[in-house]
């Protein structure tokens, strides 16, 4: 893969990409201020918040990789 074909992949807007920057056009500050206090949840709240935070990225990554070898 060409440096000159994941520049031409990365300018292509896609449905989901599209829908995403409008999520994130119309979100404000606040939006990213912290404000789920964390260090107040419960031990086991925190530990199932982690899970869910690593459930994310690994199905983030699965998804990149099944991306990335097929285009």
């Amino acid at each position: 893969m060409s440096a000159d074909s994941t520049t031409d992949e990365q300018e292509r807007p896609t449905p989901n990409r599209t829908a995403v920057a409008a999520i994130i056009a119309r979100s404000k500050p606040e939006d990213y201020d912290g404000h789920t206090e964390f260090e107040q949840l419960s031990p086991k709240s925190r530990l199932e918040w982690l899970e869910s935070a690593v459930r994310f990225i690994e199905l983030t990554r699965r998804a990149r990789m099944t991306r990335d070898d097929t285009v």
